[in-house]
């Protein structure tokens, strides 16, 4: 009994094999693949607008942030 109706097995998909659909991951960039002698090593990429509109901003912050501390230390400097 499968509990969830929308449930897929290797067999009904494209791919022979879990390895098969591992390397297509990785081909395709939906998710960062390492072979490792332990396995597979899968990280899944996130390109979730809002995120990697947060992450931009935030850069962009800690670089405004630096500019401002630098002009800073150049003003104290300036005036020693």
């Amino acid at each position: 009994y499968i509990s969830d109706r929308a449930h897929v097995h290797m067999n009904s998909t494209m791919w022979e094999t879990l390895t098969d659909f591992v390397i297509y991951l990785g081909r395709t960039g939906k998710c960062e693949v390492d072979q490792t002698e332990k396995g597979w090593f899968v990280q899944f990429i996130d390109r979730d607008p809002a995120k990697v509109a947060a992450a931009e901003a935030r850069v962009k912050r800690v670089a405004t942030d630096l500019d401002a501390e630098e002009r800073h230390t150049r003003e104290l400097l300036r005036l020693a």
